[in-house]
C-alpha cells in the first residue's frame, strides 16, 4: 500500500435516485443517473467515517411551549464518494461525483458501492483508485468488492491517505514516555517527510521497537503492524 497526500473533494452532492432524472444545470437539458461514462479513464473511490447527531425525542412531559423533548446523540454514518481525476490527478468538472452514505454499517456502505460501480460498469476504467484512511473495517473489505466487480489487479490501486498516517505516527509518538517533547517531534517531523517521499518501508523499520502497545487504539495498532 502507498501512500498519497490529501485529496480534495467536490462539494457539489449528486442525489442517486433510481429511474428519476437529475438536472444538468442548463435550462431546458436534463439527463439521467450513471449517464456519465468511466470508459478509459481514472476513477478514485473512498470511504470514511463520518459524525452526525440524531434527533431522537424524549418521553416525559412537553416544553412550556408544547414542543417534544428530543436528545441529539452523535452517530457516526459511513459515507462514499465515486469521481474521476485526469492524468496529473486533477478532480475532472465534466464528471459528477457521486456521494452517498449510511447508518447502517460497513456492510451497507460497500454494499452501495458495489451498487452504484456496477452500474457504472466499472470494469471499462483504465485505472481504480482506492483512497482511505487506515481503518481496518474499509481496507478488510476492498478485497473482496474487486472479486465481486471482477476488476483486473493491474486496474486496481491503494492509496493510504497521507494526513491519517501521520497522525497515527504522532499517536504513537505520545505513546513513547521515556522520549522528551522535542525527540518525539523530531521523530515525527523524520517520519512525515520518508512519507512525502513514499519510503513506507523505512517509516516502518523505525518504528519504536518497545513500549506498551496495549494502550494504542486499534486503527494505530493494525496501521503500524
Amino acid at each position: 500500500m502507498k501512500i498519497c497526500d490529501k485529496t480534495s473533494v467536490s462539494s457539489r452532492l449528486v442525489r442517486l435516485a433510481r429511474g428519476t432524472a437529475l438536472p444538468c444545470g442548463r435550462a431546458g437539458h436534463r439527463r439521467t443517473a450513471f449517464e456519465d461514462t468511466v470508459v478509459g479513464r481514472r476513477v478514485v473511490i473512498s470511504s470514511d467515517g463520518g459524525r452526525i447527531r440524531l434527533r431522537e425525542t424524549k418521553r416525559g412531559p412537553k416544553t412550556k411551549k408544547g414542543r417534544r423533548r428530543y436528545t441529539g446523540a452523535w452517530c457516526e454514518p459511513k459515507v462514499l464518494i465515486v469521481y474521476v481525476v485526469d492524468a496529473e490527478g486533477q478532480q475532472e468538472s465534466r464528471f459528477a461525483p457521486f456521494i452517498d452514505a449510511t447508518l447502517k454499517g460497513p456492510d451497507a456502505v460497500f454494499a452501495l458501492l458495489r451498487t452504484y460501480l456496477q452500474r457504472l460498469e466499472i470494469t471499462q476504467a483504465d485505472h481504480v483508485l482506492f483512497i482511505a484512511d487506515g481503518a481496518p473495517w474499509i481496507w478488510k473489505r476492498v478485497p473482496l468488492l474487486v472479486q465481486a466487480l471482477g476488476l483486473a489487479t493491474a486496474q486496481v490501486h491503494e492509496l493510504l491517505d497521507f494526513y491519517h498516517a501521520v497522525q497515527h505516527l504522532g499517536e504513537v509518538a505520545a505513546l513513547r514516555k521515556d522520549w522528551s517533547a522535542k525527540a518525539r517531534t523530531r521523530w515525527r517531523t523524520q517520519q512525515r517527510h520518508l512519507l512525502m517521499r513514499s519510503e513506507v518501508e523505512q517509516v516502518i523499520w523505525s518504528l519504536p521497537r518497545s513500549g506498551d502497545t496495549s494502550r494504542w487504539s486499534p486503527c494505530t495498532l493494525s496501521w503500524c503492524l
